[in-house]
């Protein structure tokens, strides 16, 4: 007899480990080819580069929605066939299997950022492009907001799981709500916005209001609709 052992967010880290693994092949070819004078050869590696990292920002940005998903019957249903964990026999609390994939996240994605910026940025000395602060600091925000929002919206996507499950309603019914609040909260606050005078395209205080807003409220949904986590295979 023997035990068969299987991390059920196995391929979450095989993902992760594709994308670090591109970056280092890029750290690579930096040092290898670095005394080559070419801005056409340096160019676009820098833009492939620039690519390959928001894409990899993104895929880290949704391990702690993927980590929910594969406790629920959707994760089961999405990976069902060969090799399929099904986490509801495992001796461990829903909170406790979605938690592991939180602080699985917490440890790969500021190091993602900060080898991926690092790597960019070195990259970026070999092309006409001007290396100043403000270079760091946009594309830094640019990958950070980026994130924020895929997991404000991925917060909202997992509350609407777990809410169909234990309370038993057809999912697109929620998620079509879901856009709708979404569309009619966004542009309303823009129209607000312009009626009291402010410029979207000159003052981003509004988006940073409506979205820090939404950012709230996509928390308290998800935190109303989690503490129902255990109830989703009832």
């Amino acid at each position: 007899m023997f035990s068969l052992k299987k991390d059920w967010l196995l391929e979450v880290k095989r993902l992760t480990i594709v994308f670090f693994t591109i970056l280092l092949i890029f750290l690579a070819i930096f040092l290898i080819t670095n005394n080559y004078e070419s801005q056409n050869y340096w160019y676009i590696l820098w833009s492939v580069l620039k690519s390959l990292t928001k894409v990899g920002t993104a895929i880290i940005a949704l391990i702690p929605i993927i980590a929910f998903i594969s406790v629920t019957p959707a994760g089961e249903k999405i990976n069902d066939g060969e090799g399929c964990i099904k986490t509801n026999h495992l001796p461990f609390s829903k909170k406790q299997l979605a938690w592991r994939g939180i602080k699985l996240w917490f440890k790969i994605y500021p190091l993602w950022v900060i080898v991926s910026i690092f790597i960019v940025i070195i990259y970026t000395t070999k092309v006409e492009v001007d290396l100043r602060s403000s270079f760091l600091l946009n594309y830094s925000s640019t990958l950070i907001f980026g994130t924020i929002i895929l997991i404000m919206f991925g917060m909202q996507f997992l509350g609407s799981i777990i809410l169909s499950y234990y309370k038993n309603i057809i999912w697109y019914v929620i998620t079509l709500i879901q856009v709708l609040c979404n569309t009619v909260f966004i542009y309303g606050g823009i129209f607000i916005g312009y009626k009291l005078g402010l410029d979207i395209d000159t003052d981003m205080r509004l988006m940073i209001a409506i979205f820090g807003i939404l950012l709230v409220l996509s928390v308290i949904y998800f935190l109303y609709n989690f503490k129902n986590i255990e109830k989703v295979y009832r």
